[in-house]
């Protein structure tokens, strides 16, 4: 059975804060030693490749450290992470194929463009971990909103949800959808849901 895996792309900037951390004396070899396993420091002396799958176990020691260390133990560093991430490829253009951005106020097939745009943008999320379905859906809650749905999910550990939440917030917000925030729910342990916090007829 293949590990709950995060593509090298996104573990690569952290092993890089890390470091930097190290090298700046704010992170003593003894406390990483203490804070992560063999696997996770041998990674550290390494470089990751960006196409290389890493087990989330490690993801999550560093995602740990990194709040401890750099987030001063903040519960929302890792929300904070994954919006600027969201944001950093908005603004590089990668999703300048989204029709919403471009849609016409008023336009009757508003949701129908939404969600394809946030199928879309899961295509890439899909590329990044190798677990889970993920699906985006008009939330039963409020008929005006698209809920992103991601099962088999019992393996994503908290951080990384928290990231993900970020993610959908940062695109947004680079996105004719600005001023959407992103909340992320978990029913049941297989079930992460990501709701968003406005109707999609409120937006300008």
């Amino acid at each position: 059975m293949i590990d709950p895996c995060i593509k090298g792309s996104i573990v690569a900037p952290m092993v890089e804060e890390i470091l930097a951390l190290r090298e700046a004396g704010r992170a003593s070899e003894g406390e990483l030693e203490a804070r992560l396993a063999s696997d996770a420091l041998a990674l550290l002396d390494s470089k990751v490749n960006p196409s290389e799958w890493v087990p989330f176990r490690i993801y999550e020691q560093f995602a740990q450290l990194l709040e401890a260390l750099e987030g001063g133990g903040d519960p929302d560093y890792m929300r904070g992470r994954g919006e600027r991430a969201g944001e950093r490829l908005a603004d590089a253009g990668i999703y300048q194929q989204l029709r919403y951005v471009q849609k016409i106020a008023g336009d009757v097939h508003s949701m129908d463009l939404y969600l394809s745009d946030m199928r879309l943008i899961l295509s890439l999320q899909a590329a990044l971990v190798n677990v889970g379905r993920w699906a985006a859906e008009i939330d039963p809650d409020h008929h005006d909103r698209v809920m992103v749905v991601a099962r088999e999910t019992e393996s994503v550990p908290a951080c990384l949800m928290k990231a993900m939440e970020g993610f959908f917030t940062g695109i947004a917000g680079r996105a004719h959808t600005s001023g959407i925030r992103w909340r992320a729910e978990r029913p049941s342990r297989g079930e992460i849901r990501f709701r968003m916090d406005r109707n999609i007829s409120d937006l300008d």
